[in-house]
């Protein structure tokens, strides 16, 4: 049977509300102690509903393991000690998890761990959330295949080198990560900006593409802007990655950090400069600097104008 939930409230489920302790080991014990790795709503099947409901300081706000046709849509959640939505987990070389999902118009912040988790997802939709504050990235994609990642507000995410399970290895990539795609992923008209690394071990602020095959990844319409380390930064491989027509200002690192040995299109972008982006140091100075090897010519002579994100 669905599980349809609507103008429900969600709160302290499965987590006192309270930190664990100031450390991340007395964290991580007080995590094993007390919660319960459960939540507002967990569950799992197909066609299952949540929407126009408020999770305040949950274990995790929602979570659903595996089902077809999940709608989460007009939730606002906050204060989770894991991920506000986490949906699917690691493929491992297995099938999709969920499939045929849409995340829409979510308020998603100050998540004490990733805003919207999805792994192991096909025909993932994630459109016209706002993620803000969350300790770790605002949107992590995970083996995704035919995921759309449109029109989403991610402001001032992944700032924390921990999380509330006091993890020292937490999913803090940027605004926007996609790892490990076995699929077509497009990232679309995303406003993500003022975004931190929060990890040492990796540069990106905007987003991270973290890929170990070739899988087509578009990157169109996206204003990425002011973040800290790089705007966009592209690992493992590169080829089937294309960076068109975004807006690539502001940030403290390089506007594109590619660290693949593909020559990456990034043409018909917009690098604060008619002239274009510049080889050097990595500055917040623009034109954006940019690092590797791409194809940027012809760029855009001007910003380019996109509708605003209500």
């Amino acid at each position: 049977m669905a599980l349809d939930v609507m103008n429900c409230v969600f709160i302290r489920n499965g987590y006192s509300g309270i930190p664990y302790g100031a450390s991340a080991g007395e964290a991580a014990a007080g995590y094993a102690t007390f919660a319960t790795d459960g939540g507002g709503v967990r569950g799992e099947g197909d066609d299952n509903r949540v929407t126009a409901s408020r999770f305040e300081s949950n274990d995790r706000g929602i979570f659903f393991e595996a089902g077809r046709g999940l709608q989460i849509t007009g939730n606002h959640i906050r204060g989770s000690l894991q991920p506000g939505i986490s949906l699917g987990r690691r493929r491992a070389g297995g099938p999709a998890l969920v499939t045929d999902v849409t995340v829409r118009e979510n308020a998603i912040s100050n998540n004490l761990d990733v805003g919207i988790r999805v792994g192991a997802g096909l025909r993932v939709t994630v459109e016209g959330n706002t993620l803000a504050h969350n300790w770790n990235s605002g949107i992590i994609v995970l083996d995704g295949d035919s995921v759309t990642v449109r029109r989403n507000r991610i402001h001032e995410n992944s700032r924390i080198d921990t999380n509330g399970r006091g993890s020292f290895e937490p999913e803090a990539f940027g605004g926007l990560a996609v790892m490990d795609p076995v699929g077509t992923v497009a990232i679309l008209e995303n406003e993500i900006q003022s975004n931190s690394p929060g990890l040492f071990t990796h540069t990106a602020g905007g987003i991270r593409l973290l890929m170990t095959r070739s899988a087509p990844v578009t990157l169109t319409g996206n204003t990425v802007f002011a973040n800290e380390g790089d705007g966009i930064l592209i690992q493992g491989i590169g080829t089937g990655v294309r960076v068109n027509t975004n807006n690539i200002t502001g940030n403290r690192g390089f506007g594109i950090n590619n660290f693949t040995v593909a020559t990456i299109n990034a043409e018909r972008n917009w690098w604060a400069s008619p002239t274009g982006p510049v080889r050097g140091a990595a500055a917040a100075d623009n034109p954006e600097q940019v690092a590797g090897p791409l194809d940027t010519q012809p760029w855009a002579a001007s910003p380019l104008a996109y509708p605003s994100i209500p």
